[in-house]
């Protein structure tokens, strides 16, 4: 009966240790998928920020024709071009303000616009400083040319 008994011990601890190496290969993808799948998803979540605010270049914002004291939506066109009065409300506004109606969380957004190579508009005129900033160029038309818009996103 007791050479029995070994046989099963031995077979028992066999078992338990494959299983404990299934289980902790498992265990070792698992956390490198959830990893992964973080990181997609942050990138996708500064993507779609970076749209977002892109896309103030392109709305009215509201009410459509909003000034310092009335801002509920920021928005930078009328009739499908931007507007220059909107521009210069938006160069006398705070920045801490603007990211708060803009509401992008943690992330801060610089603008530029170019005209035949030329900057001709900035805001906020800080410089930043990032390991990863996200780009995105879009056209638009001010004062009856086309202009090139640089929207920069980065985390502090």
């Amino acid at each position: 009966m007791s050479i029995k008994g070994q046989a099963f011990t031995y077979d028992f601890f066999i078992a338990l240790g494959i299983f404990f190496a299934i289980l902790s290969i498992l265990s070792t993808y698992w956390y490198y998928y959830t990893l992964q799948f973080s990181e997609i998803e942050e990138k996708n979540e500064a993507f779609n920020s970076l749209v977002k605010a892109s896309q103030i270049w392109f709305s009215e914002g509201y009410p459509v024709y909003w000034d310092l004291n009335n801002i509920v939506e920021i928005g930078l066109s009328n009739e499908g071009r931007i507007n220059s009065t909107k521009l210069s409300f938006l160069e006398n506004l705070n920045e801490t303000e603007f990211l708060k109606k803009l509401n992008f969380g943690n992330y801060r957004v610089k603008y530029e616009v170019y005209e035949d190579s030329k900057l001709i508009f900035s805001y906020p005129n800080s410089s930043f400083w990032a390991s990863e900033i996200l780009t995105l160029e879009r056209f638009g038309v001010l004062n009856g040319s086309i202009v090139k818009i640089k929207t920069y996103l980065w985390k502090p």
